[in-house]
């Protein structure tokens, strides 16, 4: 085995390692009611994740690719190059299981187009309280876009352009 695909073959293994991690963390009970209670899950279902679901893999490996770059940024401030290079190979085998990202431009015509849709319909008066409303009826796919992205150019768009 080449070196380049071991360190692939580990990347795969910890993301594998993860999506198990999610989907059996969503079928333990809550322990103790109180904390449950705390984190605001009594009474309500579980999140619904599924290893078959291209969207909830897509933000495992987003999260990881996160936390990659997180290392990426200490490693550099820190003066180790060299862990910081092994991150970015790891970040690149990542996104190579990601479908194309939208670009901003991209996000901000399809949110763009939604906000002159819900303004017609008067569901919206404009402007940053119409925040929550915008990203329920926006149509992208967390795999393409993660959701802190999509809600900063929204937060953008709203706050600029339509108050």
């Amino acid at each position: 085995m080449k070196a380049k695909d071991k360190q692939k073959l580990n990347v795969i293994k910890g993301i594998l390692s993860d999506l198990t991690y999610a989907e059996k963390s969503q079928l333990l009970p809550p322990s103790n009611t109180a904390a449950a209670a705390a984190a605001g899950s009594v009474g309500s279902t579980p999140p619904s994740f599924s290893k078959d679901n291209d969207s909830d893999v897509a933000t495992i490996i987003q999260k990881s690719i996160k936390k990659r770059q997180e290392s990426i940024e200490s490693f550099q401030n820190n003066g180790r190059p060299e862990l910081a290079d092994a991150e970015k190979q790891e970040v690149e085998i990542l996104s190579s299981y990601l479908p194309k990202q939208l670009s901003d431009g991209e996000i901000e015509a399809i949110a763009l187009v939604t906000v002159k849709r819900l303004l017609e319909a008067k569901k919206i008066s404009g402007g940053i309280k119409s925040m929550g409303v915008v990203m329920k009826e926006l149509d992208i796919d967390t795999a393409r876009a993660p959701k802190s992205r999509v809600a900063g150019i929204v937060k953008k768009l709203l706050s600029s352009s339509m108050s």
